[in-house]
């Protein structure tokens, strides 16, 4: 049985979260110190630009988590899980598994044609929470196993030689 997967990539992931839907979440699986040392941490955000050796001034933002701090990507997860929800609701079936890491979100089925539904809901879907699919970056793999399997020939192949 062949498994399809279908891997979204979302353009700037971490710079398009909205800080005050974040923290709605937050509110409701958080304890008040967590929210405070959470909130601490996303306001009164400034930022500088580098370009070569040109460094711009600095801004302040109130969009996005913190490049490079450790925390940043759970809380992607956290709020890319809540825009999943929505995106499930809408998708009328339980036969897709999905498998994230980061910013990167794959969904696995057996039946093409519910990714291929699932491709068409997810950038209006995912708008709504202020993500953006990079379709040139999405693309599909379909894996297929067959039952009895007699062409073995990678068996012979060629190993990688380690430098």
């Amino acid at each position: 049985m062949a498994t399809t997967i279908l891997g979204i990539d979302m353009s700037r992931a971490f710079d398009t979260i909205r800080r005050d839907k974040l923290m709605e979440i937050l509110k409701t699986i958080l304890d008040n110190d967590s929210i405070r040392m959470v909130r601490a941490l996303l306001i009164d955000t400034e930022l500088t630009v580098k370009i070569g050796p040109v460094e711009s001034r600095s801004f302040k933002t109130s969009i996005g988590t913190p490049q490079g701090d450790s925390i940043s990507p759970v809380l992607f997860i956290v709020y890319l899980e809540a825009a999943l929800r929505d995106l499930r609701k809408l998708v009328k079936t339980t036969s897709i598994t999905e498998v994230i890491y980061a910013d990167d979100v794959d969904f696995l089925s057996h039946d093409k044609s519910t990714l291929e539904e699932l491709l068409n809901i997810a950038p209006h879907a995912l708008e709504k929470w202020f993500l953006k699919v990079n379709i040139e970056k999405t693309e599909y793999v379909t894996i297929n196993r067959e039952a009895n399997r007699t062409d073995e020939k990678w068996r012979n192949s060629k190993k990688l030689e380690l430098f």
